[in-house]
């Protein structure tokens, strides 16, 4: 549950792998401009998939199925179909947000599940890939980051249209594929949070349960209700520049924020280094007696430190803006 967008790429008239391969190579190049630019956090190697496998790496845990194709099997069941050969990558939009894949797959022509003896025609054919991302969550760290993360995405999804000359076929629950209206995507981000907000009141007073979401705010409070006072005052198309530098802007705000606790203190390196804020004494603390434990087993004189380092990290952040 959550504003996703999903979108289907397709390349007509592919005549080899070599040929898929150089299109999915292209759209990479163009998504790591964007790296660079600041529009999205991340972008992997491009990934094999042969024989039904994916070539992974000793940190990958990919498989065919992953960016496997969905069929309609009758109006109540679905069924993924493994990718059988092709080539993806994977972009980090941003905090909070989905991984997005972005490539192209050839399925197989029948299938047939493991231990099921019903042999399915697919009715697959040509080189295309599905995918979705939910980018509502990325507004938990600001109104810049959510729109930098959906933006990023809708770019690369443009530039496999209008460059590369790929059908691309997109469902935006945000309306921004098909309005380009800033304001609209902000609205939209604004009902979706209130929806998770009221079914999580609704799921409190039904059980008793005290049920944590990642939306815990005021709705007149939130981020996007803050960041639409910003939103208020740009054009329905903002430039790449300007949303990183609301985004970096947004960032190191919330760097600042009072550390009370020890999440404060794994936010605040989180956010530390995504701006290149060097704190080596903090983070190497944290890591070597913090590693793999949950928050409940870190010994208070531990968390306590954690936090002292924390604020002194803010301290020096704040002399160096004075």
């Amino acid at each position: 549950m959550g504003l996703t967008i999903h979108w289907t790429l397709k390349k007509s008239k592919v005549k080899s792998k070599e040929q898929a391969l150089k299109t999915v190579a292209a759209l990479r190049d163009y998504a790591e401009t964007l790296r660079e630019m600041g529009m999205v956090d991340s972008v992997s190697r491009i990934y094999t998939v042969c024989d039904g496998a994916v070539d992974n790496g000793p940190d990958d845990q990919y498989s065919a199925e992953d960016v496997g194709a969905l069929i309609n099997m009758d109006d109540r069941r679905w069924m993924r179909i493994p990718a059988s050969e092709g080539y993806f990558f994977d972009v980090d939009p941003g905090y909070g947000s989905e991984w997005a894949n972005f490539g192209l797959m050839k399925y197989p022509r029948t299938y047939r599940q493991p231990g099921d003896d019903e042999v399915i025609r697919t009715k697959l054919t040509g080189w295309s890939l599905h995918a979705f991302s939910k980018t509502q969550y990325a507004s938990e760290w600001g109104l810049a980051n959510f729109l930098r993360a959906h933006l990023g995405i809708i770019a690369i999804l443009d530039y496999a249209k209008d460059t590369l000359g790929m059908t691309v076929e997109v469902s935006d629950e945000g309306d921004y594929y098909e309005t380009r209206n800033l304001h609209q995507l902000v609205s939209q981000l604004r009902d979706y949070n209130n929806l998770v907000q009221s079914m999580a009141k609704m799921f409190r007073s039904a059980t008793r349960y005290d049920i944590e979401t990642s939306m815990n705010y005021d709705a007149d409070k939130s981020p996007e209700a803050e960041g639409e006072k910003i939103v208020a005052g740009l054009p329905n198309e903002i430039g790449f520049e300007e949303l990183v530098r609301l985004h970096r802007e947004s960032l190191s705000r919330m760097q600042l924020d009072p550390i009370v606790d020890l999440e404060g203190v794994i936010q605040f390196i989180r956010l530390s280094r995504h701006l290149k804020t060097p704190i080596p004494e903090l983070t190497d603390f944290v890591i070597q007696t913090m590693d793999g434990k949950y928050i409940n087993e870190i010994d208070p004189a531990d968390s306590a430190k954690a936090i002292k380092l924390a604020r002194l990290e803010q301290d020096k952040i704040k002399e160096s803006l004075n």
